[in-house]
């Protein structure tokens, strides 16, 4: 603790960073896996497979409310060089899907990586 820094700042600084390190977005495969709370999360697409995808043209999204075994495909991507088939990592049933980049998926390569997440899901 510096000699400037109270004993709560410090407290609280440490925990700030140990919930960052908790909440701190998991990749599997092309995806990246943000922990919500206990059995809610956000996916989006890795950088690295946005750059494979080139320009995206389509992103295919199941509805609301639908269940996806894990394994199975989440989401489709196709882009200017190839399609990628984004499976879930464990089962889930989809609560959310970003409509924006559903319905402009050139959006995905313009904003920031938190702002390309592609549906939020609860686990069962």
């Amino acid at each position: 603790m510096s000699k400037n820094e109270s004993a709560w700042k410090t407290m609280l600084n440490y925990y700030k960073e140990e919930h960052q390190a908790i909440h701190a977005p998991m990749v599997y495969g092309d995806l990246w896996v943000q922990t919500k709370s206990r059995q809610r999360f956000v996916f989006g697409l890795t950088a690295d497979a946005q750059a494979a995808l080139g320009d995206v043209l389509t992103i295919t999204t199941p509805a609301n409310n639908v269940h996806i075994n894990a394994g199975e495909t989440l989401i489709t991507i196709t882009g200017t060089q190839e399609t990628k088939q984004l499976a879930s990592p464990f089962s889930v049933t989809v609560q959310k899907i970003n409509t924006d980049l559903a319905d402009q998926p050139a959006l995905i390569g313009q904003q920031a990586e938190k702002d390309n997440w592609l549906a939020k899901v609860k686990a069962d």
